[in-house]
């Protein structure tokens, strides 16, 4: 009993991943799609797909799937260097393959979002990747440029309305993120629910580590 229920708790992590990858690989299917109104061009080094939309947005998808998306909004909005900063952001995206972070976080989660803390950490890790993105890209192009640029920068219609393109996509958005780009001083609750998720993680790794490690070694070793 003791093995079996780990083995399930793996067999639903993984049924999860499954759900997860596939409804992912539909939702990238049709921005995919979407993209074939798009044209191909190469800004400031970058190869970008741009959108014949005059609204101002950036995001990106995995490379295979389109890469970086710009709309022809946002590079008549933004002036170079705030162009040079979002594109160094959602390369940012690209490079450290947070696509692929959150695909794993979102399907090893999915069935067990009950679980106190779960959803807590399913609704933070998002928004650590668009700060470590920030962090990148503020490195390269500076804090004052990127904060002008991220508060140009909007959502797309169609990405902003679902869900699961939402958690498809990363883009280079959210003026929320500003108060912490420019040093302002990190609220309490954030740093309690990093201290809290990380002592849960641990404490729960250890007790599943003590407890069947005794089990598998009896196992693998026949008796």
């Amino acid at each position: 009993l003791p093995l079996v229920l780990p083995l399930l708790g793996f067999g639903v992590a993984a049924a999860g991943l499954w759900r997860e990858f596939s409804q992912l690989r539909q939702t990238r299917h049709r921005l995919t799609h979407q993209l074939r109104e798009s044209h191909e061009a190469t800004v400031l080094g970058h190869r970008v797909s741009i959108m014949s939309d005059d609204s101002c947005f950036a995001y990106s998808l995995p490379r295979r799937a389109g890469g970086i998306v710009l709309s022809r909004g946002a590079v008549a909005s933004l002036s170079p260097a705030e162009l040079a900063a979002v594109l160094q952001h959602e390369e940012a995206h690209l490079r450290q393959r947070h696509h692929l972070l959150l695909a794993l976080l979102g399907g090893v989660t999915h069935y067990f979002r009950r679980v106190p803390l779960i959803q807590a950490v399913r609704d933070a890790v998002p928004h650590y990747l668009e700060i470590a993105a920030d962090q990148s890209a503020k490195r390269v192009t500076g804090t004052a440029v990127l904060a002008g640029a991220l508060l140009k920068l909007g959502t797309s219609a169609g990405i902003a309305g679902d869900a699961h393109a939402r958690s498809a996509v990363l883009h280079a958005a959210g003026s929320e993120r500003v108060r912490l780009l420019i040093g302002a001083p990190r609220p309490p609750a954030s740093t309690a629910l990093a201290v809290a998720a990380g002592a849960y993680t641990v404490m729960l790794l250890t007790a599943i580590v003590s407890v069947n490690t005794p089990y598998l070694l009896a196992v693998v070793a026949g008796c």
